[in-house]
């Protein structure tokens, strides 16, 4: 039988700490949130372009899921 473990939304923020920590210096991120992923959350990575090929963002964190969004660049208003 397969469990899938929902995280919490305070274990997202572990995670996105944690993913922050990992990659905060990259000049391709955009922002990083917390996302209503199923019954639980996970962690939003948006990215002005993709990273190249020696950077990895992990697709989990724990029991946390990471996805990175390609959103192009921001600017502000």
């Amino acid at each position: 039988m397969n469990h899938k473990q929902i995280a919490t939304k305070e274990q997202a923020r572990e995670a996105k700490k944690e993913v922050l920590s990992k990659i905060s210096d990259r000049p391709e991120l955009t922002g990083v949130g917390i996302n209503r992923s199923g019954d639980g959350y996970s962690v939003k990575v948006h990215l002005s372009q993709p990273l190249p090929k020696d950077v990895n963002i992990p697709s989990r964190v724990n029991n946390v899921v990471v996805e990175a969004e390609i959103v192009g660049t921001a600017y502000a208003f």
